[in-house]
């Protein structure tokens, strides 16, 4: 009887998803500009192409060169910062997670981690490469297979050292840690300038300065993003509201209509590429007096 080296692997019955990309070598190069904080149901990943920019994830913010990718999370919110006339040439991959957890791994392997990965010469160019593939490919099998073989490779790229994340100031890395920890029990913004002995006007200018928002809208879209999560897992409105930390039913239900462009009723059946964070606008609005979910 001979004996034979077996090896038996299981898939599970992985449910479909959809997977969107663009290219931009756009040849003119880009003034200094700041894009609108937002934050996705799909996953994100941004691959650096030419040029420099930085990149704020939640509470990091990253300097990008050639060859860095970015990772980001469902509901991380974030945006791209250019601080000086640069060319801005990347390619972007949108990826909607299925519910049956087959990307689990993908989304866990950097977990409380770096979100920044260098590619090498070799596997941008295969990156490149397998992004011609799927704009051309109709076949079902191919365009998973290559999918898989694009998340392959950005799991097992080596952390960007040279991105890297800017250093904060301690007073605000401390704020960020105590927010991202306990931002469904944090009140009011008192709480942070008696806890952390600044004044309010310190505390504004450190958010502005390093990330770009403002202590209330921060806190807010650690709600939101939660809310949104609570939301798809089920939970009513009543109870996402409540259980992301806002106390008031109605501020909420207008919060989130404003910040989304629809109720939270209707994100709960709405598709994943349908919804975004949308920038604060500065212009006074009409009062709203309809507050349906």
């Amino acid at each position: 009887m001979s004996s034979e080296n077996r090896c038996t692997l299981q898939f599970p019955a992985t449910e479909e998803f959809e997977l969107s990309f663009y290219i931009s070598e756009r040849p003119e190069e880009n003034p200094p500009r700041i894009f609108p904080r937002h934050m996705h149901d799909a996953i994100e990943i941004l691959i650096l192409l030419r040029g420099e920019c930085s990149f704020s994830v939640e509470s990091e913010l990253y300097s990008l060169r050639p060859g860095n990718a970015v990772i980001i999370r469902p509901n991380e919110a974030h945006n791209c910062i250019i601080s000086s006339k640069t060319l801005f040439h990347h390619l972007c991959f949108h990826l909607t997670p299925t519910k049956d957890g087959a990307f689990d791994e993908f989304l866990s392997f950097r977990a409380g981690g770096a979100h920044c990965v260098l590619l090498s010469e070799e596997d941008l160019a295969r990156t490149m490469e397998i992004a011609r593939l799927l704009h051309g490919s109709q076949d079902r099998i191919q365009q998973r297979f290559l999918t898989l073989e694009f998340l392959w490779i950005m799991q097992n790229s080596r952390p960007a050292e040279n991105a890297g994340v800017e250093e904060v100031p301690e007073v605000l890395h401390r704020i960020l840690s105590d927010i991202h920890e306990n931002f469904t029990k944090i009140d009011r913004l008192e709480y942070l300038t008696e806890t952390y002995f600044i004044s309010q006007s310190t505390l504004g200018r450190l958010f502005r300065t390093y990330l770009h928002t403002t202590p209330k809208q921060y806190l807010e879209t650690k709600r939101l993003a939660c809310s949104r999560i609570l939301l798809k897992q089920g939970y009513s409105v009543y109870d996402a509201c409540t259980a992301s930390g806002f106390s008031d039913y109605s501020n909420y239900i207008r919060l989130f209509r404003r910040r989304f462009g629809m109720t939270p009723k209707q994100y709960q059946s709405s598709l994943p590429f349908e919804i975004a964070l949308q920038p604060y606008e500065d212009k006074p609005r009409s009062k709203d007096r309809s507050q349906d979910q």
